[in-house]
């Protein structure tokens, strides 16, 4: 979302996972935000209390809902015990984009989670904390979705980043083992492999990995470019 509402979002997410915290966006309805306040978690949210062509954005925190009343209970500003009628919360929420996130710890699960969603929100998470925040995230996630590629690769990545080539090795294998097409865990796998001196082993899985279906231009742009490099290393 463009705009000053749009650079208070970013900061609000960077400030969560700064604090160590995984920023996840919810679901924009009521039945979603009374799953997370179930679990423990109040949901931040961004109305806009004006209208479209003069918006007066503001944040808020839902603690509680009585679908009964049908009422929102929010802490908003200075004001700690705000009790808005549903309908009208859901007015100036729309208008918000219903923008709304829970902040959790790296072992915690959402209540009802978007798996591409949750691990992009890790990956996120891993790109502004670092690789070691991020690992029991991943865990987590291996956990909850055993049979998912993605949170092996990222605990590959993770291994790598930590000095752990071994552990890297097998969670990259791991996944491959579950998406034999999960081209950038092949890749990653190659550097990892030629790093450590084993260069026709990493040629191979770079071979393999071009010879994936459908693979995108730019990622096998990418993929010449590690073969290339991976190759000079067999000369040096």
């Amino acid at each position: 979302m463009p705009g000053r509402e749009g650079s208070f979002q970013v900061e609000v997410v960077a400030a969560a996972r700064a604090a160590g915290r995984v920023p996840y966006r919810v679901d924009g309805s009521l039945e979603a935000v009374a799953g997370e306040l179930a679990a423990g978690r109040p949901v931040l949210v961004l109305q806009n209390l004006g209208v479209s062509w003069y918006p007066r954005w503001h944040f808020a925190v839902i603690y509680a809902l009585d679908p009964v009343r049908g009422v929102v209970s929010l802490r908003s500003g200075t004001d700690r015990e705000k009790h808005s009628d549903a309908a009208v919360f859901l007015r100036t929420w729309a208008r918000g984009g219903f923008w709304g996130i829970v902040v959790l710890r790296p072992d915690e699960l959402p209540a009802q989670p978007h798996r591409e969603r949750w691990f992009s929100a890790i990956a996120d998470f891993e790109s502004a904390a670092g690789a070691s925040a991020a690992s029991t995230a991943w865990r987590t996630a291996t956990r909850r979705w055993p049979d998912a590629p993605m949170p092996w690769f990222g605990l590959g990545n993770v291994a790598v980043a930590t000095g752990e080539p071994a552990d890297a090795e097998d969670y990259y294998r791991r996944a491959l083992a579950l998406d034999p097409n999960y081209v950038m865990a092949r890749n990653n796998l190659a550097w990892l492999l030629a790093d450590s001196g084993r260069v026709d082993e990493a040629v191979r899985e770079l071979d393999r990995a071009l010879g994936t279906p459908n693979l995108p231009a730019g990622l096998e742009d990418e993929l010449r470019d590690t073969l290339r490099q991976v190759r000079e290393k067999a000369v040096q």
